[in-house]
């Protein structure tokens, strides 16, 4: 039996010179897409992050500590009622007590005062120079979880509005018409107040606290 020792021809497979330059083709653009991917990322990771712009300066000032609670207040333009601008202040309680028992804080209006004030703190005239109708919204005891922090909003709507001012701030404590000559140039300070409650006086937060004055202003 006779066995054939010839070596088999090899074969290769070859694409034509076209079909190959249409696959680079192909290919480059989905290399560039995915190289840009990568930048992006890159980008992405690297660049900050701009911080979020508070309204006022003094938005991120909170008062001193007292008994565990700081305060703060802040303002918000809504829109407007009779043509005049509404301006609406918010106030924020921080519970910063390190006990892990929960504190609570009387808000209500024999506890809680706002006050329109000038650059050195003093008083610049009565909030109840407006007509008031209706029964007016009330805050009352806020109860702050530990560590754990409250907005609440001061806006009060049973004070007679005039039409077409340059602005107005309106509060249970008061309400106030502000002219143009006022932009940027008053305050508003919350003032609270409270007694120690036997026997719970660890829980009833009690003495006395200003938030720092907020720059009442608008554009």
């Amino acid at each position: 039996m006779l066995l054939n020792t010839h070596p088999l021809p090899q074969v290769v497979l070859t694409a034509p010179p076209r079909q190959l330059r249409r696959s680079a083709i192909n290919i480059l653009p989905m290399m560039k897409s995915r190289l840009l991917i990568c930048l992006l990322i890159q980008v992405l990771f690297v660049l900050p992050v701009p911080a979020a712009r508070s309204s006022t300066p003094k938005d991120d000032v909170w008062s001193p500590t007292v008994n565990g609670l700081q305060t703060r207040l802040t303002l918000v333009e809504g829109e407007s009622h009779n043509g005049t601008r509404w301006i609406v202040p918010y106030l924020e309680l921080r519970n910063v007590r390190s006990e892990a028992a929960q504190m609570e804080v009387n808000c209500d209006r024999h506890h809680l005062t706002i006050e329109l004030v000038n650059d050195d703190g003093k008083p610049i005239r009565s909030g109840w120079l407006l007509p008031r109708s209706g029964p007016p919204v009330e805050l009352n005891v806020i109860v702050l979880p530990w560590h754990s922090s409250i907005k609440l909003s001061l806006e009060n709507g049973n004070w007679g509005v005039p039409r077409n001012q340059p602005a107005m701030v309106s509060t249970d404590s008061g309400a106030w018409v502000l002219a143009d000559t006022e932009n940027g140039k008053v305050f508003l300070r919350a003032t609270l107040t409270d007694e120690p409650i036997k026997p719970y006086a660890w829980k009833r937060w009690y003495g006395t606290i200003q938030s720092p004055p907020v720059k009442v202003d608008w554009k």
